[in-house]
């Protein structure tokens, strides 16, 4: 029996990176192959970097829905300085220097250029 998948239900993963004392949780949200949605959490913040955390969400949203290339999104992300800094415990990007690197990485890594990355497949002869 075939499954059917409503049409407005998405793909999504969720990646758990530790910022300094904080674990981060970024959604990646896909439609059609391509990124299309970001979500960014955490527990136990403050109000102050919760309201922070929507807001960058909203704002890299808004560039994806007004086709900003997605390599531009990354390179204002990454590389910014912060105080919670230091090893992710992700194998995917183990090393940030702040939230804003964090997320860029993490996005970059799934969706280099907005298109959802090719696994590596091994094939047999």
């Amino acid at each position: 029996m075939k499954t059917l998948k409503p049409d407005n239900t998405y793909l999504s993963r969720v990646h758990k990176l530790r910022v300094g004392k904080i674990n981060l949780y970024v959604t990646l949200v896909e439609k059609d192959n391509k990124l299309y949605k970001v979500i960014i959490a955490g527990a136990h913040q403050h109000q102050d970097t919760r309201q922070f955390l929507a807001g960058i969400a909203q704002l890299i949203n808004l560039c994806i829905k007004h086709s900003v290339p997605y390599e531009k999104i990354y390179e204002c992300l990454k590389f910014h300085r912060g105080e919670m800094y230091g090893m992710t415990g992700n194998a995917k990007v183990k090393n940030v220097s702040g939230y804003l690197d964090a997320i860029g990485k993490i996005m970059e890594h799934e969706y280099p250029d907005g298109n959802k990355k090719q696994e590596d497949t091994c094939t047999s002869s």
